[in-house]
């Protein structure tokens, strides 16, 4: 009996190293450029359990489906490439020998996600996910949080009309604060698209509920009373912020545009003067109130403008929106001086 355990545990181990040369014949064959022979070989060996547990034919496995990869821009090859170096990594005790590894793994979720972008414009959005969700598997590999991924699945998937999927990985990106506004936004659009204002008005609740300090989500929640009539309620939304953050300017800019979009000219100058009052050094206050003034006059406009520009040149090419109000008021002068700046 112990005579025929040893001879199947001999075959079983003949047949691990059977695999394992395989493996390697297979390498060879995608260094001599035949990659489907190569695939086929490697698929093959990779059957074997002992040969499973080979760091050396993981990375063969690894390097076979990058070459594939890089031939002919399969999803499904990137995505089997991954599984090869995360394998042959595992199985490596010490890193150090094995960084081009982790390097050729890198670099493979970098180029699936450029890849996915590419294939998104061309609305090929079946494959784009596919890239997507190849480098999410490289980042989660590396611990790190991938929020620019799950956004690009969710999007791809909402063109996919795979709505469910998509607030899903909407709401992981809102979770880690990822452009809450730009997903929260995105997650009613796709509610309202299936004609679920309940829906609407349900994850409103639980973004404001969650996120009570969030200026966007609040901003979220006004735009969605006002596009429903519900203006009173848009109204009495950013007064109660307002009154738990009294400081905070942007509040009173987001109260000063509803009073606005409401024809309620008094109190919409009121909440722009308190906004620049509470905060002088907030620009988005500062360019709201010269937005404001530019359609009554611009010369009371120009100062605001003028501290938004101090405040951060750059933004909201208020540099450009500055020379325009100095040429409508004819202030040559420092129209002259402002152009020479911004050349």
């Amino acid at each position: 009996m112990r005579k025929v355990f040893v001879a199947l545990m001999s075959l079983m181990i003949f047949a691990g190293h059977s695999q394992i040369s395989m493996a390697t014949r297979a390498y060879k064959e995608m260094e001599a450029g035949n990659l489907g022979e190569a695939r086929g070989k490697i698929d093959k060996a990779m059957e074997n359990d002992l040969a499973k547990k080979h760091k050396r034919a993981w990375y063969y496995y690894g390097r076979i489906y990058e070459e594939s990869y890089r031939s002919n821009k399969n999803p499904i090859y990137a995505k089997e490439a991954i599984k090869g170096y995360v394998n042959s990594i595992n199985l490596e005790k010490d890193h150090d020998s094995w960084a081009d590894v982790r390097d050729r793994l890198h670099q493979l979720g970098e180029d699936s996600r450029e890849e996915g972008v590419a294939r998104f414009k061309k609305k090929e959005y079946e494959d784009a996910e596919l890239f997507f969700l190849a480098s999410m598997d490289v980042s989660k590999y590396e611990e790190r949080t991938d929020s620019l991924n799950y956004l690009n699945v969710a999007v791809t998937n909402d063109k996919l009309e795979r709505y469910d999927r998509a607030v899903a990985y909407l709401d992981t990106c809102i979770e880690w604060g990822y452009q809450r506004y730009q997903c929260a936004a995105l997650t009613l659009k796709i509610y309202k698209k299936q004609g679920k204002q309940k829906m609407v008005d349900k994850k409103i609740s639980e973004y404001r509920s969650a996120y009570p300090e969030s200026e966007d989500l609040l901003l979220v929640d006004v735009n969605n009373h006002i596009a429903n009539g519900r203006n009173k309620e848009a109204i009495s939304t950013v007064s109660q912020s307002i009154s738990k953050y009294p400081k905070n300017a942007r509040l009173y800019v987001i109260r000063g545009d509803t009073y606005l979009a409401q024809k309620n000219i008094a109190k919409a100058e009121a909440d722009y003067k308190k906004a620049v009052e509470v905060n002088t050094k907030s620009f988005e206050a500062q360019k709201a109130a010269g937005d404001f003034y530019s359609k009554k006059n611009m010369n009371t406009a120009i100062p605001y403008y003028e501290a938004a520009y101090e405040i951060n040149p750059k933004k909201d090419k208020i540099g450009e929106t500055l020379l325009a109000a100095y040429k409508a008021v004819g202030n040559n002068r420092k129209y002259m001086t402002l152009k020479s700046k911004l050349k």
